[in-house]
């Protein structure tokens, strides 16, 4: 080709001409000269390793040469360089497949049709789509939960229930009235929701809307109910007038007792703490709504959040460890997430539509909320951490005000270094049994069974972080990535302020390719002991995987002069040595 060999003479004549090597790398990427290709795209990324162009090229061609590992890593930098190119983020997704991450693919594809991909493209895209979604929900349907909403899709404002995979949905509510704010009871058996026949009045009803009973009477409003972790107990928004205050409402005797008892204007949006002590809500006894913390009887009411923006809506994590909100930081709102102290408010969804009323699953893996931003409203899912946000309702309608249906289980969380009870299955055998069994092979360095006895104990205490961290290491040192993410996380789920959870799952992401995702988890690692100087060591190697070496020099000294195990100590003065020459 002409065009190749005048870029070719340019490079003789200019070997630093990075427009040239760009240039080249995109001809012989078209031409199926993949090695050429990869050689071009490199040659820039050493003269500017933000260069989106190349690294996108780069992505492309290894993806095309089956070097995965190579290209999901270059992927991830590209998208991280530009956020707009549909193109690679559809590539990303199907190398996200190919290492297992579904969830991880469906998201990178939906983004790749949103931004508009060629027509061809898209329809082949849209099938994958479809079929990677199929597999999922068979996933998701699992958690073996329902989802109660209120909807305006037949006209009038009523009562849904539908599963996470958006199968089973069902119609509870069915008059001329508006029925609004369902919540479910501790043990999954009753909804309370609000019912505005004179008043918006409270009734409880049974999961297939039977057994309608008003709860609620007079001349004062209800809404936003919230039943106590031992069902004893309901609290609720109510107001005789302007004023709202949060009541609690014992269902069987229907005493009513004022708690929040404030002059604001409102005190609303009550939710629980897993073990019934506490109730955070919402308040604008300060000017801007903001989120509070009392005691269940009212006591001690302190302000959890101190932001030039309206928050509302929290919802208390299952294990108590976070609280989820809704915060206006400007025309739309989002969804947030902060420690149950009211520290560390992290951002989880960023759109400029409104996201509202999130809620927790029951085992903290994933919210669902409200969004407007395909118009109306509808109910979407996302991931705990934010990501993977997908539409589960969608019709022109308001669907609004999630409520997720609790799975009762006697288990609660186990931190590490702690003992567990000793749960019997019906062989008789113990979990102590499997742990301390599986510990054995472990040592013996046989790992298949060892993971087998971990599987039977975390099957009888699901939540005993040790187990999923042995079984972790035990899935890393043969190899299975995958499960070693999937178990760190859950580990990490568990307990967040434990360390080596986070090392262990960016040691796994690592070994999967997924360096940025690594690098995150070692930052965490060291977040939470910033003396901890192997997750200092590996950062630094992910550093150097992602051609950092400035960074990856400043991990490797920093792990040293923190002390190294031997074995990382020796290999860090080694690479430092060429680090510096």
């Amino acid at each position: 080709m002409e065009a190749l060999a005048a870029i070719d003479h340019a490079i003789e004549l200019d070997p630093q001409n990075m427009a040239a090597f760009e240039k080249r790398g995109a001809i012989n990427l078209l031409m199926g000269r993949l090695e050429e290709a990869t050689s071009d795209f490199n040659t820039v990324l050493e003269s500017d390793e933000d260069n989106v162009i190349a690294q996108k090229g780069l992505g492309l061609s290894q993806a095309m040469f089956e070097e995965s590992e190579e290209a999901l890593t270059s992927c991830n930098r590209a998208v991280e360089l530009n956020t707009t190119d549909a193109e690679i983020y559809n590539i990303r997704g199907a190398l996200r497949a190919a290492f297992g991450d579904r969830a991880g693919a469906i998201s990178d594809v939906q983004k790749a049709l949103e931004l508009g991909l060629p027509a061809d493209v898209a329809v082949e895209v849209e099938q994958r789509l479809h079929d990677w979604q199929q597999a999922e929900s068979l996933v998701v349907e699992e958690m073996d939960s329902y989802i109660a909403y209120s909807s305006t899709r037949n006209g009038n404002t009523d009562i849904y229930i539908i599963k996470p995979d958006g199968s089973g949905l069902t119609r509870l509510t069915e008059d001329a009235l508006e029925d609004v704010f369902p919540a479910w009871s501790p043990d999954g058996q009753k909804i309370v929701y609000g019912n505005s026949k004179v008043r918006n009045h409270l009734w409880i009803m049974d999961p297939d809307g039977g057994n309608k009973e008003q709860i609620t009477f007079g001349e004062a409003d209800g809404a936003f109910p919230a039943w106590s972790p031992d069902g004893s107990q309901i609290a609720f928004d109510y107001s005789e007038g302007d004023q709202w205050d949060v009541y609690l409402l014992a269902p069987d005797s229907g005493e009513l007792t004022n708690i929040s008892n404030n002059e604001a204007t409102h005190d609303i949006f009550p939710s629980w703490a897993p073990d019934g002590s506490k109730i955070v809500f919402s308040s604008n006894r300060d000017g801007y709504d903001q989120i509070y913390m009392m005691n269940a009887d009212g006591s001690e009411q302190v302000r959890m959040t101190s932001q030039l923006s309206s928050d509302g809506a929290p919802d208390w994590s299952p294990d108590g460890e976070k609280i989820l909100f809704s915060s206006f930081q400007g025309e739309t709102s989002d969804i947030y997430v902060m420690n149950a102290d009211g520290r560390n408010i992290v951002q989880l969804t960023n759109h400029p539509a409104n996201d509202l009323y999130p809620e927790w699953s029951p085992d903290r893996s994933y919210i669902v909320f409200a969004s407007d931003r395909e118009g109306g409203s509808d109910l979407f899912i996302m991931n705990a951490d934010g990501s993977d946000q997908r539409q589960l309702t969608s019709r022109p309608a308001i669907d609004t005000t999630p409520s997720w249906r609790p799975v009762p289980t006697e288990f609660t969380v186990v931190p590490p270094g702690e003992p567990a009870e000793n749960s019997e299955e019906e062989d008789g055998l113990l979990f102590e049994d499997y742990l301390n069994e599986g510990i054995v092979y472990f040592l013996q360095d046989e790992y298949g069974e060892a993971i087998d006895l971990l599987s039977e104990a975390i099957a009888l205490q699901p939540l005993y972080v040790d187990a999923y961290l042995l079984r972790g290491q035990a899935y890393y040192l043969i190899g299975q990535f995958m499960e070693v993410a999937a178990d760190f996380e859950k580990a990490v789920a568990l307990s967040p302020e434990y360390t080596d959870a986070y090392l262990y799952q960016g040691l796994a992401l690592a070994s999967s390719g997924r360096l940025y995702e690594a690098v995150d988890d070692f930052n965490q690692a060291i977040e939470l002991d910033p003396n901890y100087a192997t997750a200092y060591y590996f950062r630094g190697m992910a550093q150097g995987d992602l051609n950092r070496p400035d960074q990856m020099l400043a991990d490797l000294q920093k792990a040293r002069e923190l002390g190294l195990d031997p074995e990382f100590d020796a290999e860090a003065e080694r690479m430092i040595e060429a680090l510096t020459q």
